[in-house]
Parts: structure tokens; C-alpha cells; sequence
């Protein structure tokens, strides 16, 4: 712009004075005078232009990134409304504007959370008012609004499974929409399902997994769940285990077959459940094998109520039932292990299955 000025300008210089011979060496001789002058408006303006052109260029950048993150946000709350249907209630949780937005009210309205006084949501107010007395405590740490962040923590959801006293189970889960760099969520998903159903059907395969298919009682693998619970504390005092074992099977599967044979076995379970009620739990643990655990004071009365039960059956292919049992209590050796308890329990029912064979004149060798 400098050197178009002295141009233009050089003419009229021409004019004036009588040393300059033309227009062309009053503009080479101005421009000399203006050496210093032109580099450093030429280093200035250069440094200007490429700080311009970065700042802009930075400018547009982060437009884009911000435009980018609106319709990545924008995809995410539309598939947040999708979703919106499947669950029972749905709460979308902006911690950096501290606010709260039910994405099942059409109107979208947000409220503030004051993250100083308030330990949980309005929509969570609510539904505690609903939730098991026994689970209130379980409830409102799950739901603590304070704690939220730091449980879910560079992880995409938490979950947790709780009783509603209308409806029934009910599964609370929290999930990161968005998150910093540092995996701190920005923004959760809170949302509510009825599983109760799915419950229902979840007890009912444990309940399959956990029972003899031919008796309908405990299986093994009920049993060694069941005394894991016992191996790390005390036993109750009134606490009996039994070890049960049906007499005379393979006589009866090797003369009559293998159907009175079963018939041998469910006659067994059939008057062990009913000899045990509701004072334990009885297990086919094998073959023929059958444990209970029981809480009595009076085991001998068990005893009997086998044996009478016993004598009382009668099958299609077999007449008669006879069981050898035999048990030890907690409370006649303090201090014993559960899995000691099972060795002496296993050797008095091994001890009154040799009774029973000597005297009913069995030879179980030749046999």
C-alpha cells in the first residue's frame, strides 16, 4: 500500500520540486528514504496475517468440533428418547449443569439438583416410597446422587436389583452418556425396568439347577452350597446332619429291574421329606444317598418318623422300603467341623447299615 501511495504520488512530487527529473526517480528515490519503514511494516503485517489466518483457523476448528458434538449429542438424546419407551421411567443427568430432565415427560422440563443439600433425584424421591422396607438402606445408597460419579467411574453402566411392594423386582441402572477425558461422567442415563418376570424365570432355573429331577429333592450341588454357608461360622446349636442310605437297592434293581428300583428310591425321598417338614431340607446326594440337614433338639424323633413312614410304605413292584440312618449334632460336639460333622454322621449310618444286614442275616460279601 506504501509503495502504491509513493506511485500515484510521484507525479505530483515531480511538480513541486526541480530535483526530481521524472515521476519515476521521485518514486525510487522516495522508497529509498523508506527502507527501514518497509520492513518493518512488511515483518509486522506478515506476522499479523499469519496470526489472523491461525486464530481463524483455529476458530473454525472448534466450531466444527462444537458442531460435531451437538449432533453427536443430538443422535444420542434421540436414541435416549427411543428408549425412553422401553422403560419404566427414564432420567437423563447433566452434572455439569447440576440438572435433571425425565425424558418420559413430553415436555422435557429440566430441574436444578443441588448437589450440596440433595442426596437424590425427584424422580427417586418418588420411587423409594415404593420400595421394600428391608431394601430402603440398599435403595438409597444405590441411588445417591453425591456418589454416582465416583461408582461409575470409567465404566459404561452400574445396576442394581430391588423389590417394588406393587409391581415387584425392579432393575436401577445408571448409565454414561458422557464423559471427560479423565472417564468422569458429564451426563448419566438413569432408567427403570420391571424384571420381574424375568426373576421369576431366573429363581425358577436355579430352582431346576438345585433339585433331583427323579425325587424332587435338594440335589448335591444344593447340598455343598448349602454347607459353604456353615464352614465360616458357628453352628447352631440345635443343628443335626443326617446321612441316609436305602437298604437292599441293587438286590431289588438286580431281581426286579430298574423301575422298582427307582420306585425303591423315590419311596425313600418321599418318606424323608415327609419325616424332615419343615424343620430342614433333604438331598438325594447319590444313587441310593440321601443327607438332611434339620434343626432339632430331639434327632431320635426324626429317627422314628423315618422308620414309621418306612414301615407304612408299600410299592407296585416292591413290598417293602428299609432305610439305615444316621446323624451327628452340633450341640454333642461343640467345635467340630461341618465337613467332620459328615464323617460322623457317615460312619453311624454305615454302622447301622451292617446292623440292619447282620440282623436280618444278609451276607453283603457273598452278595
Amino acid at each position: 500500500m506504501m509503495a502504491i501511495t509513493t506511485w500515484a504520488t510521484a507525479p505530483y512530487y515531480v511538480e513541486l520540486r526541480n530535483d526530481y527529473g521524472s515521476a519515476t526517480a521521485c518514486f525510487f528515490d522516495r522508497m529509498s528514504g523508506f527502507t527501514i519503514e518497509t520492513v518493518i511494516m512488511f515483518a509486522s503485517g506478515s506476522i499479523i496475517v499469519k496470526l489472523t489466518a491461525d486464530y481463524f483457523e483455529k476458530l473454525f476448528a472448534q466450531y466444527k468440533m462444537i458442531r460435531e458434538q451437538e449432533a453427536s449429542m443430538k443422535e444420542k438424546v434421540d436414541i435416549l428418547d427411543s428408549m425412553a419407551e422401553i422403560y419404566d421411567n427414564v432420567n437423563l443427568i447433566d452434572f455439569v449443569q447440576n440438572t435433571e430432565m425425565s425424558l418420559r415427560d413430553a415436555e422435557h422440563k429440566k430441574h436444578g439438583i443441588d448437589m450440596k443439600a440433595q442426596t437424590h433425584t425427584l424422580m427417586n424421591q418418588r420411587i423409594k416410597n415404593q420400595v421394600m422396607p428391608d431394601q430402603m438402606d440398599a435403595f438409597l445408597a444405590f441411588t445417591n446422587i453425591k456418589t454416582v460419579r465416583a461408582r461409575l467411574s470409567h465404566k459404561k453402566l452400574i445396576s442394581a436389583d430391588f423389590i417394588d411392594v406393587v409391581s415387584g423386582w425392579f432393575r436401577a441402572q445408571y448409565i454414561t452418556v458422557d464423559s471427560t477425558l479423565d472417564g468422569i461422567p458429564n451426563m448419566v442415563i438413569y432408567t427403570v425396568r420391571n424384571v420381574d418376570e424375568e426373576k421369576r424365570r431366573e429363581e425358577q432355573l436355579i430352582r431346576i439347577s438345585m433339585t433331583d429331577e427323579m425325587t424332587r429333592l435338594f440335589n448335591r450341588r444344593c447340598y455343598d452350597e448349602d454347607l459353604r454357608t456353615f464352614r465360616n461360622g458357628e453352628l447352631p446349636e440345635n443343628f443335626v446332619l443326617f446321612s441316609i442310605d436305602v437298604n437292599g437297592l441293587k438286590t431289588v434293581n438286580d431281581t426286579k429291574g430298574h423301575a422298582a428300583g427307582d420306585e425303591l428310591i423315590k419311596g425313600a425321598a418321599d418318606c424323608l421329606a415327609i419325616s424332615v417338614g419343615n424343620k430342614g431340607k433333604v438331598y438325594r446326594t447319590g444313587g441310593d444317598e440321601f443327607m438332611a440337614i434339620v434343626y432339632t433338639n430331639n434327632p431320635e424323633d426324626i429317627c422314628k418318623a423315618i422308620k414309621d413312614k418306612t414301615n407304612e410304605w408299600h410299592g407296585v413292584y416292591v413290598d417293602k422300603l428299609a432305610l439305615s440312618v444316621g446323624y451327628a449334632t452340633g450341640k454333642d460336639r461343640p467345635g467340630v467341623s461341618i465337613d467332620e460333622l459328615e464323617h460322623i454322621a457317615d460312619a453311624a449310618m454305615y454302622a447301622a447299615k451292617e446292623r440292619y444286614y447282620r440282623e436280618n442275616g444278609i451276607d453283603r460279601r457273598k452278595r
